[in-house]
């Protein structure tokens, strides 16, 4: 059953992203960024984060909240950590889509990362389409911008890499 929370990752009440989304602070943060009230979602969000560092699920949120800020560099390291710092893909693979109100902000945004893939460095923001891309179960377009990362993707890019190759067809 779908829900008004259902872009949270991992159904499973045991996963750290429910139990993360559970807390009021995440809650209203991510309230927030449905609301396209996105540097509240920043704020908020970036507090529940510094009062734990170690939860993924924080650490993917508040990379989430910083992308349609354009703060690119943040949003990767922050998305980075979250992947590397979790045990399963449930917890960092979000609902993309429908954590945004607006289906048009999305697609706004990516757009916008786009065409930074196009600049002298592209490392931000190609991990983060290749992040998104993942998201919403697009692995094709995922792993092209993998391929644009080579080894730069470092350890959070070869985890994305693993979970496209696991649901390829056979």
């Amino acid at each position: 059953m779908e829900g008004k929370d259902s872009y949270l990752p991992g159904g499973d009440e045991g996963t750290v992203a429910a139990r993360l989304a559970r807390t009021a602070s995440v809650r209203e943060g991510l309230q927030a960024f449905h609301e396209g009230r996105y540097a509240d979602a920043v704020m908020i969000l970036r507090e529940a984060y510094l009062r734990d560092t170690r939860d993924p699920g924080t650490k993917i949120f508040y990379g989430m909240a910083l992308i349609p800020l354009g703060e690119y560099e943040m949003a990767e390291k922050a998305i980075r950590r979250g992947i590397e710092g979790s045990s399963a893909s449930a917890d960092w693979l979000v609902e993309v889509p429908r954590l945004y109100g607006n289906p048009r902000d999305y697609d706004q945004h990516k757009l916008l990362l786009r065409h930074r893939t196009d600049r002298a460095d592209p490392l931000p923001a190609a991990f983060l389409l290749a992040y998104l891309m993942a998201a919403e179960g697009n692995g094709a377009e995922a792993a092209r911008y993998l391929d644009l990362l080579g080894q730069r993707g470092g350890p959070a890019g070869e985890r994305l890499r693993a979970w496209i190759a696991a649901r390829k067809p056979q």
